[in-house]
C-alpha cells in the first residue's frame, strides 16, 4: 500500500534529476535514498504524535487529513519553481513524510465498519492504490519524456 508513492517515485525521479536538473546518479541515489529516511520519520513522528498527545484514531486521521491537504496546497505553490530542483524534492518529500501515517489511519478507519465484506473492500483498495498510480505513473513519464 505504502509502496506506491515510492513506486512512482522511484520510476521518475531518475529521469527527473539526471535530464531535467543535469544531476549524477550519485544524487538520485541520494534523493531515493532520503525519500524512504523522510517516509520513517514521518511514520515515527506520527506515532511519537499520537502516543503523547493521547489522540484517537478518529482525530488523528483529522488532523493527518488536514495536514496532508495542506501539504497539496503547498506543493502546488512549489510547482512554480519547478525549474529548481528543491522545490521538486521539497515537495515530493513532504508528501512521501505524511503519506504513509495517513494511509495507516485511514485504513483503519475505512476497514472499521465494513466488518462483513473486508476482505472486498481489501481488494478494492489494491487495485485503486497499486493499478491505478502506476498507470498514472506510465503515462506521466512518456509525457514528460515526449515533451
Amino acid at each position: 500500500c505504502a509502496v506506491v508513492p515510492f513506486m512512482v517515485f522511484t520510476s521518475n525521479i531518475g529521469y527527473v534529476t539526471q535530464v531535467n536538473y543535469g544531476q549524477s546518479p550519485i544524487t538520485t541515489s541520494f534523493c531515493m535514498l532520503s525519500w524512504a529516511v523522510i517516509d520513517a520519520i514521518g511514520v515515527i513522528g506520527t506515532q511519537c504524535l499520537q502516543s503523547t498527545s493521547g489522540l484517537s484514531i478518529p482525530q488523528m486521521s483529522r488532523i493527518m487529513m488536514v495536514t496532508f491537504g495542506l501539504a497539496g496546497i503547498l506543493s502546488l505553490f512549489l510547482g512554480s519553481f519547478s525549474e529548481e530542483m528543491w522545490a521538486y524534492l521539497t515537495a515530493s518529500f513532504l508528501q512521501g513524510m505524511l503519506y504513509s501515517p495517513a494511509l495507516v489511519l485511514l485504513n483503519v478507519l475505512y476497514f472499521e465498519p465494513l466488518e462483513d465484506c473486508a476482505g472486498l473492500a481489501a481488494a478494492f483498495e489494491i487495485v485503486a492504490q497499486d493499478f491505478l498510480p502506476t498507470l498514472y505513473s506510465m503515462v506521466c513519464t512518456q509525457s514528460l519524456i515526449h515533451s
